[in-house]
């Protein structure tokens, strides 16, 4: 019972971590972008927190899982490392110019970001039961 709730415990401190960063993503969307200076003052926020979902998805993989959902611990890390990666993608889509917005990129990062979500409820949806039923 002590490995599940170490378990637990560590998944909630790196959920902690991922969720601040997305927090954050989110207050972006009020962000006003008048000039060239406050485009790059918001990449360069979106690359801080990219770190911080990075630093959590390094925690993650070092997370030692119990026996009992080994697999979906392993699909758990595979989700949020596409997560990480399609996050990366759409803030690369970003120029430091509004012209060179990179449109096409940047939706399909933000599907595989969403697909990538998506999974990762799914499984620990699955964790949580098996854990704890």
């Amino acid at each position: 019972m002590q490995t599940k709730i170490n378990y637990a415990k560590e998944i909630g401190e790196v959920g902690s971590i991922v969720s601040e960063a997305t927090k954050n993503f989110g207050g972006y969307k009020e962000t006003k972008i008048n000039n060239e200076n406050d485009l790059v003052a918001l990449i360069g926020r979106y690359k801080t927190d990219l770190t911080k979902l990075q630093e959590g998805e390094k925690r993650l993989t070092k997370v030692i899982e119990p026996v009992l959902i080994q697999r979906e611990h392993s699909q758990l890390v595979k989700a949020f490392s596409e997560y990480v990666a399609a996050t990366g993608e759409m803030i690369t889509a970003i120029d430091t110019t509004p012209e060179s917005f990179i449109k096409a990129i940047y939706k399909s990062a933000e599907t595989k970001q969403s697909q990538a979500s998506g999974e990762i409820a799914k499984i620990c949806s699955v964790i949580a039961k098996k854990l704890f039923p």
